[in-house]
């Protein structure tokens, strides 16, 4: 093993996120993503100040054990070219990429160094179709989608062969995605819907699995390897499910509450956010997560 591998290897936390606040990167520890920016997000420490609570809040925690999204459609900060398939990343500079031929150059090393290999995921490809012709998966190139049959799409060479033409035309190309996020998918092994970090089989089209599913070995011999993406609901879904998962208003700052929730023996209710000020601690204390609450009062 040469030095600059052992040097990638040695470099702790994530390369995809920073601390909003303290500028912690390489960031470790659990993440606190805003619900109203996916893009702010804070370290523990920073969290649990409370400072951020009333201009981004509330916050969604992510823990150290979800995985991190492949990047997808990033440009190279060198030559300004997509990175294809594999690229590095600077540990050092936050959200600074080089493809092979920049990072082979070296003129970045001093400056934005160490780099750590990881793998892009480009814009020619896709993971949300296939084509229907060849069956072509993951879908490679320009995307021909029939006006006439909804849901038929072909790939470049498939629709130049004119077979379709005269059942399926006309024919109109499809955008290229501005971002690999897989929309409305249930999982399928347990059949729920994913909302954040999920699987996609890189395999078998349109088989994708939740975190729980994944970690238990689900279609890992059948279906694998599997790609790490982000999954997003459509937002008449999302207020959907917000409204049937919500654990109720918090007491403290008046927030609807979906992830996690605390009660004390009273029934005073607070979100995550309030739990960590710590401002209600005293006068209501002590706190019990609601699911630790539920079994408590079952036994």
């Amino acid at each position: 093993m040469n030095p600059q591998q052992q040097q990638q290897e040695s470099i702790p936390g994530r390369l995809d996120v920073r601390c909003a606040d303290c500028g912690m990167f390489p960031f470790v520890g659990d993440i606190y993503a805003s619900a109203r920016d996916k893009s702010f997000c804070l370290c523990t420490k920073c969290a649990q100040t409370g400072k951020w609570n009333q201009t981004v809040g509330p916050f969604e925690v992510f823990t150290t054990d979800i995985p991190a999204p492949i990047r997808s459609n990033s440009v190279c900060d060198g030559c300004s070219r997509s990175i294809d398939g594999v690229g590095f990343t600077s540990a050092k500079v936050f959200n600074f990429d080089l493809c092979l031929g920049c990072h082979a150059t070296g003129k970045w090393t001093n400056t934005h160094g160490p780099f750590v290999k990881q793998p892009f995921l480009s814009p020619n490809i896709r993971y949300d179709a296939q084509c229907d012709g060849c069956q072509m998966f993951p879908f490679l190139g320009t995307l021909y989608f029939s006006s006439r049959v909804p849901g038929f799409c072909l790939c470049e060479g498939c629709h130049n062969s004119q077979r379709w033409r005269q059942s399926h035309g006309p024919f109109q190309i499809a955008p290229r995605p501005t971002s690999h996020v897989v929309f409305d998918s249930s999982c399928d092994g347990c059949k729920q819907l994913i909302e954040g970090v999920g699987y996609v089989s890189s395999r078998v089209f349109n088989f994708h699995l939740c975190l729980a599913c994944k970690k238990a070995g689900t279609g890992a011999t059948t279906h694998g390897p599997f790609l790490v993406l982000v999954f997003e609901l459509h937002q008449q879904q999302q207020q959907q499910q917000l409204q049937t998962y919500s654990k109720g208003t918090c007491q403290g700052c008046h927030a609807q509450m979906y992830a996690m929730a605390w009660r004390n023996a009273a029934g005073f209710r607070i979100c995550g956010n309030c739990m960590l000020s710590g401002k209600y601690d005293l006068l209501q204390g002590p706190f019990y997560e609601l699911g630790s609450w539920d079994a408590m009062t079952m036994i």
